[in-house]
């Protein structure tokens, strides 16, 4: 008896490292499909129970630049490998953003009051028109999931498409395999509403859109093993995951590289 009860002891243990466990996407993009030589950049997602890392092979090209969310640090870090250097947005930095918005608004209002009557009457209608066009803005953003009849085997997996669409707009096509068949569960893209409340704290009237649309994985029930972006009839560009696999993170994955140098972020101070 002593020997099966450590026995089963034992098994939920590995079974809870193993659920616990980072979870490894490789990809592959390419670029300028309609010319001669397109583009082939790899890399890979390195997702976390609270941290997200997007690492590139080689130099940082065709406007790569590699990305780690920290969860536990409350920060994003975005690195730079061609110029060893990166950029630190974190609260300090979204402090002085939001400060900087509530002095620009502050500035704003003060010159509307000093309008005469009639002026001030059409200034703030047109901030009231410019306040709604934000927020329909913000709604045409929202992707449109439009689940299609075609089907298609990636990586051994039966994957679903489906259409994107911003507005009336097709903007990409996805082929989405589920969460169970890639031995995945929604849980494991928890890091992406951990990230999506943080980014929210940035975007002001795009915070609701950040916070509910962060995630098209959940929306979907599974990860697109291939995306192609379209423009009109053409597939530009298409990201491919070649493999899923669960386990521990490559040393470093979460981390600036040593020797790299923290570049100040661009100001967002406005002009008087």
């Amino acid at each position: 008896m002593r020997t099966t009860s450590t026995a089963i002891v034992l098994s939920a243990l590995l079974l809870a490292r193993v659920a616990s466990a980072d979870v490894i996407l490789k990809m592959r993009e390419t670029t300028d499909l309609g010319s001669k030589k397109p583009k082939v950049s790899t890399g890979s997602w390195v997702l976390g129970a609270d941290r997200l890392a997007i690492h590139w092979d080689g130099p940082s090209e065709a406007g790569h630049s590699d990305f780690i969310f920290r969860g536990d640090k409350d920060l994003i870090w975005v690195v730079d490998d061609n110029t060893k250097s990166y950029e630190q947005i974190d609260k300090a930095f979204i402090d002085q953003m939001s400060a900087q918005v509530t002095a620009a608004k502050a500035e704003m209002q003060a010159r509307i009051e000093a309008l005469p009557a009639d002026q001030r009457a059409q200034a703030e209608e047109m901030m009231k028109k410019y306040a709604g066009g934000m927020q329909d803005a913000v709604a045409a953003m929202k992707p449109d999931y439009r689940k299609m009849p075609e089907s298609k085997v990636i990586n051994g997996h039966a994957c679903t498409k489906y259409d994107v669409y911003s507005g009336d707009d097709l903007a990409s096509h996805a082929w989405v395999a589920p969460y169970a068949d890639l031995g995945l569960a929604e849980k494991d893209g928890a890091v992406f509403e951990k990230m999506g409340e943080f980014v929210a704290r940035l975007t002001g009237p795009m915070a609701t859109m950040q916070k509910k649309d962060y995630i098209p994985m959940h929306e979907l029930g599974g990860v697109p093993l291939l995306s192609q972006d379209v423009d009109g009839d053409k597939v530009t560009t298409e990201t491919r995951v070649d493999s899923v696999t669960r386990g521990a993170a490559p040393a470093g994955s979460f981390d600036v590289p040593a020797g790299y140098k923290l570049k100040p972020m661009p100001s967002v101070s406005h002009k008087k």
